[in-house]
Order: C-alpha cells, then sequence, then structure tokens
C-alpha cells in the first residue's frame, strides 16, 4: 500500500471515529433566567439539572450528555431569541425553565422535529400552544387548593390578602385560590399583584393598613417576595399574620431577608426523596426544592426516550401516556404530555 492509501485510510478512520463519537453525545439545550429576577430561583433547577448530567455521564453505558445553557435573562422576549439561537445549532431536546419564559418558546417548537420540557409552570395551556411539549410541574390548581386548604383548614386564618406576581400563570393560579378559600369559608379583604423586579410595595401595604389580615397567599420570585415581606411586616398587627406561598419562597435570598423579620412564613413545594435531597444537600449546602427536583428527573427522561428510538418523533410518543420510576420517585405523564406533582406545606426554617 503506497503512503496516499495509507493517508486516506487514516483520514477514513479518524472521520469514521469522529462520527461515532459526535453520534454517541446528546446535547439538551436549556433556556433558564440565569440573570434578573429569577436568577435566585433558576440557581436550584440549574443545579438539580447539572447533577443528574454528572452521574448519566458517570455511567457505562458509552453515550454522553452534554448542556448548552441560554441566559434568558427574565425576559421572555429574550427566551425566544435563545430558542433560535438553539436551534441554529441543531438541538433537539430542549427544556425552558419558568412559566412565562416557556409560554414564550412554546409556539416556536409547534410542528417541528424537537422535544419541549417545561418547568415552573402553573399554566397547563403551555400545552396548547405546542405540539412536542412536556409539562413537569404541580399544577395551578394544585397549588391553589393546598394553599387554600393549609391556610384555612391548618392556620385557621379567615381573612386572607392575595399578593401576585403580574403573569398570566401566577395569576390564573391566583384566582383558582380565591374560589377555593372561599369554597372553604374564608373571605378574600385585599387581592392585588405587582411586577417582575418591583421593591417598592409601601403602597400596597399602605392600602393594606387598615385591613385585618390573618394570611397572605404570596407568589413570585427574585428579590420581590422578601421585600414584600419586609415592608408588610412594619405595620405591627401585621407581624401576627402568616404568609403563604409556593416553592420560589425557598431561595437563599429569600430565606437571609427573613432572618430578623417576626413573620410566619409557609411554602407550598414537591418534596419527592430524601435521597435526592441527601445527595443535593452533600453536593450544594442546601437543601432541594422541587425546582431542582424536576431538573433532576429531565435527563433521565430523555434518556429512556433516546434509548427507545433514534426518531425524535417517536421519542415523544414514548414519553406520553406512561409511568416512569426515577430517583424521586414515580413519575405519570398522562397522554397530553402533562406531569403532576403533588405539594405539600413546610414552615420555612
Amino acid at each position: 500500500m503506497n503512503m496516499k492509501k495509507i493517508i486516506f485510510v487514516l483520514f477514513a478512520i479518524l472521520a469514521f471515529v469522529g462520527c461515532k463519537q459526535k453520534d454517541n453525545v446528546i446535547t439538551i439545550g436549556v433556556i433558564s433566567p440565569m440573570t434578573g429576577a429569577g436568577a435566585a430561583c433558576s440557581a436550584y433547577w440549574i443545579n438539580g439539572f447539572n447533577l443528574a448530567i454528572d452521574h448519566l455521564n458517570q455511567s457505562s453505558d458509552g453515550v454522553k450528555y452534554e448542556v448548552q445553557f441560554e441566559d434568558c435573562q427574565s425576559n421572555p422576549a429574550e427566551a425566544v431569541n435563545c430558542y433560535k439561537r438553539l436551534e441554529l445549532k441543531g438541538i433537539k431536546h430542549f427544556v425552558a425553565v419558568g412559566g412565562q419564559f416557556a409560554m414564550a418558546v412554546a409556539p416556536l417548537t409547534k410542528g417541528k422535529d424537537v422535544i419541549l420540557f417545561t418547568t415552573a409552570d402553573y399554566n397547563e395551556a403551555i400545552l396548547k400552544e405546542s405540539d412536542r411539549a412536556i409539562r413537569l410541574y404541580p399544577s395551578g390548581a394544585t397549588l391553589a387548593s393546598t394553599s387554600a386548604n393549609y391556610i384555612v383548614n391548618e392556620l385557621k386564618a379567615n381573612k386572607i390578602a392575595v399578593v401576585t406576581i403580574n403573569s398570566v400563570a401566577n395569576l390564573l393560579m391566583s384566582q383558582m385560590f380565591v374560589k377555593d378559600a372561599e369554597a372553604l369559608g374564608a373571605e378574600i379583604v385585599y387581592n392585588d399583584t405587582y411586577n417582575i423586579g418591583q421593591a417598592d410595595f409601601k403602597d400596597m401595604v399602605t392600602k393594606m393598613s387598615p385591613l385585618q389580615i390573618d394570611a397572605v397567599l404570596l407568589t413570585g420570585f427574585g428579590n420581590s417576595p422578601g421585600a414584600f415581606c419586609n415592608q408588610f411586616a412594619t405595620i405591627s398587627k401585621f407581624q401576627n399574620a402568616a404568609i403563604v406561598g409556593d416553592v420560589n419562597l425557598y431561595t437563599e435570598d429569600f430565606i437571609a431577608s427573613m432572618k430578623n423579620n417576626p413573620l410566619k412564613v409557609y411554602y407550598s413545594d414537591s418534596k419527592l426523596s430524601t435521597e435526592f435531597d441527601k445527595q443535593y444537600r452533600e453536593t450544594y449546602g442546601t437543601e432541594s426544592n422541587s425546582l431542582s427536583s424536576c431538573a433532576y428527573v429531565i435527563p433521565f427522561l430523555f434518556k429512556d426516550a433516546i434509548a427507545s428510538s433514534e426518531v425524535i418523533a417517536e421519542q415523544y410518543k414514548f414519553l406520553k401516556g406512561k409511568t416512569f420510576s426515577t430517583a424521586v420517585g414515580e413519575i405519570q405523564i398522562d397522554a397530553n404530555g402533562n406531569a403532576e406533582l403533588p405539594m405539600s406545606t413546610y414552615q420555612l426554617k
């Protein structure tokens, strides 16, 4: 064999090996608010996702997983730009973190050869915006009923204020909460919204000051919940009131902001596995929440789907209508692509 043939064969072998290595790498595109108002909550999600990727890559099945993170900057319009950048890279497996960001991205996936997991989304309408979406998170109805039952039946609160971040999903959830709370015999004495990143609640608290308030349903993320609680507690008669919120209240920033606050704070969450929480705490030094739990599950669901077929459309069909045994318990994805997770309410430590 002459030198030219040897060189050709070597290049062919290298090209073949390169193709095999590329074929054995699965890239997942993640659109998440890594900066801006949603960053504090998103950090829990990213930690859980990275932990799952590490565990998957420690297995010996020959497939490696990598993540392309895109920062949507807590802006739905930027989430659209993130998706388009990932799509140009040929990525087929997507995750959109956060209800309003997922809602912005979902229509772009309709009719496409992709799979989109959405999390932190109380609005089930997202499944109508895409024919390729899987929703993995407690619904707004579950959060509403869980919170209403806890406030009325456990805390024995009758006069309730509702303070909700101004997003479609949270507004729908708060409407369901009002119906559930009133059905249990409570009275909604105040109902208002605030904008993403808002830190000044003085006018809102002033309007609330003449009222008798036993508990507040508080939804939102970032620095706003802490700012509201601290300003709400400046009214002495409110210091005996309870604050009840969703998983987004469980962040290091919020916990730190409540250190010297007299309010009793509770949050509803999906605690799916004490073993997972132990692993998470050992890795990141803090307790997990449903954001990190859901994030950990998704790469393993992708793995099962990818193992079922090389065709994206078949992978999507594989995920729907099945029950999966995961590290954080059984996950059932119904025929519509919705995975409903249970919630319980805990007092903030």
